[in-house]
């Protein structure tokens, strides 16, 4: 049963990881508190309550901004529920209300509940998550690809129930072959003076159009995904920094796809 009642801020928990954004906004948190203090009326934020604490799980930015006006209380709907029931909400906030998600956001999201839920089908973190199933499916791929990931034993089926994964097929052991040694081909003695000296031609080499200017920027985003990967490489399974890896690798990959347009032209 859900209640709505007014909370000391200081008594809601922030710090249960319930927060499914990359970042939160300074100028979301800086413009809801001027919109307070002209009066302006916000929706309740979502707390859960396992008789202890209250969890929050929506409504990040609008206790920021109510804090920063200097109130002491927020008005708070309150569900009774545990701090698992709090985190499952917290997935899927904002996906019709609130600060628009970035796809940012919702890899967090996806890759959060994964690693929660690694047992949950890809249907089932969709609509925790409120994104596609082919999403979910493209994460969970990359994910597991990663060292150091929660394997998964069992995975749980249409009809809610878990059901074991099956192993991945190896590739057959190598066997040493036992057969009779074939005699050894036949090699043409070596005369350099009955055999004409031949030049190696060399390989033809792809004609660069565009500026000098654009190909060293292909040249300096060549590099920088080089430099990225190796950085990626050495990053822990934290999800913070497997997303900040993602954002700034997509951003070197549209630096090269521009480069290679105008080199191109």
């Amino acid at each position: 049963m859900t209640t709505t009642k007014h909370i000391e801020i200081s008594k809601i928990v922030t710090d249960a990881g319930t927060q499914m954004r990359v970042a939160l906004s300074d100028e979301t948190v800086n413009s809801y508190a001027e919109d307070m203090q002209r009066g302006d009326k916000f929706p309740p934020i979502m707390v859960y309550s396992d008789g202890s604490r209250y969890i929050l799980a929506d409504g990040f930015h609008r206790l920021l901004a109510a804090k920063q006006t200097g109130a002491t209380e927020i008005e708070c709907s309150v569900e009774s529920g545990s701090a698992d029931d709090a985190f499952k909400c917290a997935l899927g906030a904002n996906r019709s209300n609130g600060l628009r998600r970035s796809n940012a956001d919702k890899r967090y999201a996806v890759t959060k509940a994964l690693e929660k839920y690694p047992e949950k089908n890809d249907q089932a973190i969709a609509d925790l998550c409120g994104v596609s199933k082919s999403s979910v499916n493209n994460i969970r791929i990359q994910f597991s690809n990663l060292e150091n990931s929660p394997a998964t034993t069992h995975k749980e089926g249409k009809d809610g129930k878990l059901y074991p994964v099956s192993k991945p097929r190896t590739e057959p052991e190598f066997k040493e072959d036992k057969r009779p040694d074939s005699p050894p081909a036949y090699v043409a003695p070596d005369d350099d003076d009955d055999m004409p000296e031949t030049k190696q031609s060399k390989p033809s080499q792809p004609r660069r159009r565009g500026s000098f200017d654009d190909w060293v920027k292909y040249d300096d985003a060549m590099n920088i995904i080089i430099q990225q990967c190796e950085v990626i490489q050495g990053l822990s399974v934290d999800s913070d920094n497997i997303i900040r890896a993602r954002v700034q690798f997509d951003k070197v990959v549209a630096t090269l796809r521009n480069a290679v347009t105008k080199a191109t032209e």
